[in-house]
């Protein structure tokens, strides 16, 4: 038996009162419904011309959409008032949160991400003898799409044997940036357009292609190029630590640096496994916590200092262009320059230098204006890492909106039902979709 469909309820009127009535003729005719004649309803909700006061709600079934509406569930149903114009920020992570079976939900449903994806997994496998179609969805994406992620307990609790294939560097680094530029070209497709690009450690060569710096081809193989040539160098890892970089530094041991600010209270460590390991144990003895993130090497370190100069050939081997969306630089943690942007010395030491992420949401979070209303910053990636620390950082107005795009790697919610919310959300703030294209 087929399982039911998510769909995504839009209502709107032009005021609070008139919605609230809105809302309880909707409710009128939600029960008994069967999934045929609910899809036909929200089709029908999203016909109608859009006003200022939205509410929004994913469901799979009218008997559950009619109990939760009913009640305006606070946790389920977002009410808001749109503003057209908001500034909208697409965020792009780094490796770490990709997982087996990522974003099989959306190649199946979403016709746009198939055919990006497609586009770059046959290049990665024509140009670099790279194949990662089963890396990514093992048994083929309809198998994939019907495996029920259930925890992987080794991974929750840190006691994982060895590294997955799916997180050797070289696999992961192509790997996601297949699916973010894919899911970036996807969302674009529904109508959605950044007036910014945000991003973290290898997510900024994805946002600097969606920006027009690099060809696709061109991307991905600098992608590879780096991704192998790290993978050439001695092991490393990385610690997520829970304090201000400032109480951490005096602790740090021999070769192990600061390689991320992502937060004023969270701090990330990379360094050679065995002072890694110590200075980890010396920080949990001083009562602050630490994890070990699931990595191979010491990104973002002196240990990267190797991979500088072929680098810097490769890209300088491409065809740079000024950028035609702004994006935020890593390791100057303001707005990248575009002299910068098409430099092969800027992204030869992008491997080497400290991502200053914490500054990068700040300048983000101040592209607001009492006219435009305060900025929307999206996630395209898996899971929700950048979109909690956007969430908590100190800069976020009250009003700023922060979405998601794909579930995480312990998470059962479907994908298409995480970009309905995602689509919903972003409708509610003002920003207009092309309905049709969702499917």
């Amino acid at each position: 038996m087929t399982a039911p469909t998510a769909q995504l309820l839009t209502l709107s009127a032009s005021s609070p009162d008139a919605l609230e009535s809105l809302t309880d003729r909707v409710c009128a005719r939600l029960p008994g419904l069967g999934d045929d004649e609910f899809a036909a309803l929200a089709d029908e909700l999203r016909a109608e011309p859009a006003a200022p006061w939205r509410r929004v709600l994913v469901e799979t079934g009218a008997d559950a959409a009619a109990r939760r509406l009913g009640r305006r569930d606070p946790g389920r149903v977002l009410t808001t008032t749109a503003r057209p114009g908001r500034p909208v920020v697409w965020m792009f992570s780094g490796v770490g949160d990709h997982y087996p079976y990522l974003a099989a939900g959306l190649y199946l449903g979403l016709p746009a991400f198939r055919e990006h994806l497609d586009t770059c997994l046959a290049l990665l496998r024509r140009d670099h003898d790279l194949d990662l179609h089963q890396v990514l969805h093992p048994g083929g994406a309809e198998a994939a799409a019907a495996q029920r992620r259930t925890p992987d307990l080794a991974a929750v609790f840190d006691r994982r044997a060895g590294t997955e294939e799916i997180h050797r560097t070289e696999v992961a680094q192509p790997l996601v940036f297949a699916v973010q530029y894919a899911l970036a070209r996807a969302v674009g497709s529904l109508g959605f357009t950044p007036s910014a690009l945000l991003d973290y450690s290898v997510g900024e060569l994805v946002a600097a292609t969606v920006a027009g710096v690099f060809t696709l081809e061109d991307a991905l193989r600098l992608v590879v190029t780096r991704a192998r040539l790290i993978a050439d160098l001695p092991p490393g890892g990385m610690l997520a630590v829970a304090a201000p970089v400032g109480d951490v530094e005096s602790r740090l041991g021999d070769g192990v640096v600061v390689a991320a600010i992502d937060s004023p209270v969270l701090t990330v460590l990379s360094g050679p496994p065995d002072p890694l390991a110590a200075t980890g144990d010396a920080l949990t003895g001083a009562g602050i916590a630490v994890r070990r993130l699931p990595t191979e090497h010491a990104f973002h370190s002196t240990t990267m200092t190797p991979v500088v100069k072929p680098l810097r050939a490769a890209v300088a081997a491409a065809t740079l262009r000024r950028p035609r969306v702004p994006l935020l630089s890593n390791t100057s943690g303001s707005w990248l320059d575009p002299g910068a942007a098409t430099s092969p010395d800027y992204w030869a030491r992008h491997v080497t230098s400290t991502i200053r992420f914490a500054d990068n949401l700040a300048e983000a979070w101040a592209l607001g204006s009492p006219v435009l209303g305060s900025p929307v910053l999206v996630e395209l990636g898996p899971g929700r890492t950048l979109s909690q620390l956007a969430a908590a950082h100190p800069g976020r107005p009250p009003d700023g909106l922060v979405v998601r795009t794909l579930p995480g790697a312990f998470e059962r919610t479907p994908d298409r039902t995480v970009l309905l919310e995602a689509t919903g959300r972003l409708w509610a703030a003002g920003i207009e979709p092309e309905w049709p294209r969702l499917g």
